[in-house]
């Protein structure tokens, strides 16, 4: 008899939403990451559609020339990367062939008699390599690398700390790092015959240069902890146009991100300094780096999202660099030596790095290691389900290599279970120990719960270590919900559940048809009388709670309890009958929302209210009145018009 009353609801507020359609399946695509949880964004990711372990790069050396004691200042790469430059510190250019990273073998070597050479650039074409030695820019003729030869050079008069050329390769720039240093510009687009372009006014001891990306500023380092910007666009009137403080440490090397928005000074001890260049006449301090080592050379990656950094003592250093403002440190690779410069390969698989104690030495980038304590993602918004879950699949990245395993809930992730070989087992592990595979999740799914709830999954990323592990979607199916169909009751133009769905969810056979019961005495509305059961009176919704104020319900609320007797009466399952509407009263109102064809958004209010009331009713009203039928109908519906209008 009830269960008779719960039907005639669903009949009547299905009547109001014809179009309404019921989903018996559900995806989960990753397409949405706001969707998820992770349990630690440092070790597990959303990104295009795919939930993956975020590996470190751990590097490995793989190949070292060792200059013979003497200390490697700076390198430079050919253009097709088979080919090393470095600079010693005793003086002269060494060439070194590195077309098998593993087995660098020495090519040939350019010897000067000063001491101390510095920065090497070669050119776009590499056919001409510039170095830095004491107070000489020198221009050498490397078309055939195993005979270098001088083509010229160009004396500034004292110790050069800083060189570098524009982008159109016609002309070289150096500061002199004594007291009265200038920057230099000088006309190479002839390198036998290097030309004097100009110069700036004084700069006081300076330390590294470097030309923007346009070549229109040259930005240099200097004492006193400062960043000094240089107009080139005339090297013959250098002018000083912005400058910025703070600048601190023995500053080696100065790089720019592909815009020329933002550059990266290494400050030694004192770290990275990221400034913004966005404005050349005003350059702003984004943030310094603490790098714990002795920062002295940097290059960024092609997307600009990483700095690899060579941190003297402390070795390699890779630094997430994506958002400016906030650099973390992702990976360190000690290499044995003090690191001082690097260059990268295009593909961003090698290092190549001139370390002061150790020469040249060539790291393979692609060495990546991977959390072992099975960071997991979880589902934020449950799927409701009225009986049972039939099937559940997933879809594995394309570079997947490890394995995913899985724990289920049903009551909307207020407990957890796995499958452990025999039944479903609760747990509260989230170290991935107590976990089932996807094939041992999809094969007992249907026992799971056969009564409903709001179900969760919580994927657990598993990898060895060296494993890259991805997934793409999870998809499920469940038994449907109530099947919607036209009446056939013509003239109200209504919709009812199905008989033998009526059946299959209350276990109460109804009343075929109007002409069965034509004998039988039709009870009129005012006999429908309550019984066994308290009736509700108040709107409620979770949080809410026996003895406290409630907003939906206006009032302190004193009905929680009840709701709950009527839920797990009438088969929802909303838990211990405690006065508090937790998760698992939440999802039992949901599931029974959902089985009435009405929005499940965890309201009671005046219409499932009444539905709940209406269980009540010790007399079973004859299918066959329509005329009772269609008076509940009709306070129904003003219920709800009245319900919609308020809100």
């Amino acid at each position: 008899m009830k269960n008779l009353i719960k039907f005639l609801f669903i009949f009547v507020v299905t009547a109001i939403s014809f179009n309404h359609v019921y989903a018996n399946s559900a995806n989960w695509d990753l397409s949405v990451p706001a969707d998820y949880t992770v349990s630690d964004d440092e070790k597990i990711e959303i990104t295009d559609g795919v939930a993956q372990l975020i590996g470190s790069v751990t590097g490995a050396i793989v190949g070292n020339y060792d200059v013979g004691g003497i200390s490697v200042v700076d390198v430079a790469l050919s253009s097709d990367e088979n080919t090393a430059y470095i600079t010693k510190q005793t003086g002269g250019l060494i060439i070194v062939d590195v077309t098998g990273p593993s087995t660098p073998t020495l090519i040939g070597e350019y010897n000067t008699s000063v001491s101390g050479s510095s920065d090497v650039v070669v050119s776009s074409d590499g056919n001409t390599a510039y170095f830095a030695d004491g107070s000489f820019a020198i221009l050498i003729d490397i078309t055939t690398p195993a005979t270098p030869t001088l083509i010229s050079n160009y004396d500034v008069g004292t110790l050069i700390t800083g060189l570098d050329i524009s982008p159109d390769g016609d002309t070289l720039y150096a500061i002199n790092g004594f007291k009265f240093g200038q920057v230099h510009a000088v006309d190479i687009s002839v390198p036998a015959t290097p030309t004097l372009l100009g110069t700036s006014g004084t700069v006081d001891s300076g330390k590294a240069l470097a030309i923007s990306p346009d070549g229109n500023y040259a930005y240099l380092t200097r004492n006193g902890n400062q960043l000094q910007v240089f107009d080139v666009s005339n090297p013959a009137a250098i002018t000083n146009v912005g400058n910025l403080g703070g600048i601190e440490g023995s500053s080696r090397e100065i790089v720019f991100s592909d815009d020329g928005n933002t550059a990266y000074i290494t400050g030694g001890t004192t770290g990275l300094h990221i400034v913004n260049t966005t404005v050349p006449t005003a350059p702003v301090l984004i943030i310094t780096f603490n790098s714990s080592g002795s920062a002295k050379g940097v290059i960024i990656s092609t997307d600009g999202n990483t700095a690899y950094l060579a941190d003297g003592s402390d070795g390699l250093k890779l630094v997430d660099i994506t958002t400016p403002a906030t650099p973390s440190l992702t990976s360190t690779l000690d290499t044995t030596g003090n690191a001082s410069q690097l260059k990268i390969s295009a593909d961003e698989e090698i290092v190549y790095l001139a370390d002061v104690a150790g020469g040249l030495v060539m790291i393979d980038l692609t060495a990546i290691s991977y959390p072992l304590d099975s960071p997991y993602v979880t589902l934020n918004t449950g799927q409701i389900f009225t009986s049972t879950i039939d099937t559940f699949t997933q879809t594995l990245g394309a570079t997947n290599a490890g394995t995913i395993t899985y724990q289920v809930s049903t009551d909307d992730g207020a407990t957890w279970k796995y499958w452990d070989g025999a039944i479903w087992t609760l747990t509260t592990a989230v170290d991935g120990s107590e976990t089932s595979s996807q094939a041992d999740t999809d094969t007992n799914i249907s026992i799971l719960d056969t009564n409903g709830g709001t179900f969760k999954w919580r994927a657990c990323l598993n990898a060895d270590g060296t494993q890259k592990v991805e997934r793409s979607s999870i998809d499920m199916t469940f038994a449907a919900a109530p099947v919607v169909e036209k009446s056939s009751r013509k003239r109200s133009g209504s919709r009812r559940v199905s008989q033998e769905r009526v059946q299959e969810l209350f276990g109460e056979k109804q009343l075929e048809s109007d002409d069965t019961n034509e004998n039988q005495e039709e009870p009129s509305i005012s006999e429908f009388e309550i019984a066994n059961c308290t009736v509700l009176t108040q709107n409620l919704r979770a949080p809410a709670r026996n003895g406290q104020f409630n907003s939906y319900t206006g009032t302190i609320v004193v009905e929680a309890n009840i709701l709950q007797k009527h839920l797990n009466r009438l088969g929802f399952n909303a838990g211990p009958v405690d006065g508090i509407m937790g998760s698992l009263t939440d999802a039992a109102i949901k599931r029974m929302q959902t089985s009435l064809g009405v929005m499940a958004d965890g309201y009671v209010g005046p219409n499932t209210r009444n539905a709940i009331n209406a269980s009540c009713m010790t007399t079973t009203p004859n299918l066959a009145n329509e005329a009772a039928i269609a008076i509940l109908i009709q306070q129904l519906q003003e219920e709800l018009r009245q319900l919609q209008a308020s809100s």
